[in-house]
């Protein structure tokens, strides 16, 4: 079974430089991806007390996360300008496995944080909106 290191799984975002290319916030030190499907429950009395839902039916959605130590890269300014323009932004998710997920998402959080003897840190969570690609790995 092949494994990929963490340090491949990279959370991207459109370069505002060059709008259309995804670019990878490398500072992250940590990065997360979630995915839900919510259901439709359609049970009732005459469900012989056993719950139904509908088949190809509710709520798809992500959640992308991130963590690291700030500096002046573009790529975190690009994360920190969506979120102060509360625009849906294209991002990313690529793993070192080859398979990647891309859609429009919202910058819903970002964080700045410092203790007085570590570095200033950051934190962000982008919401997907619409349709996500999923690409396998080839």
């Amino acid at each position: 079974m092949a494994k990929a290191c963490g340090s491949q799984f990279l959370f991207q975002i459109d370069d505002e430089a060059s709008p259309g290319t995804l670019v990878p916030v490398s500072l992250c030190v940590s990065n997360g991806l979630a995915g839900s499907n919510d259901l439709v429950d359609v049970t009732d009395k005459g469900s012989a007390h056993a719950r139904e839902i509908l088949d190809n039916c509710g709520t798809q959605a992500f959640s992308v996360s991130g963590e690291g130590q700030m500096n002046d890269s573009l790529p975190l300014s690009y994360v920190h300008s969506a979120f102060l323009s509360q625009a849906l932004v294209p991002v990313g998710i690529i793993s070192g496995l080859g398979d990647s997920y891309e859609f429009m998402a919202k910058i819903t959080a970002f964080e700045r944080n410092a203790a007085h003897n570590e570095a200033e840190a950051f934190s962000f969570t982008a919401e997907s909106s619409g349709a996500i690609t999923y690409a396998a790995a080839p």
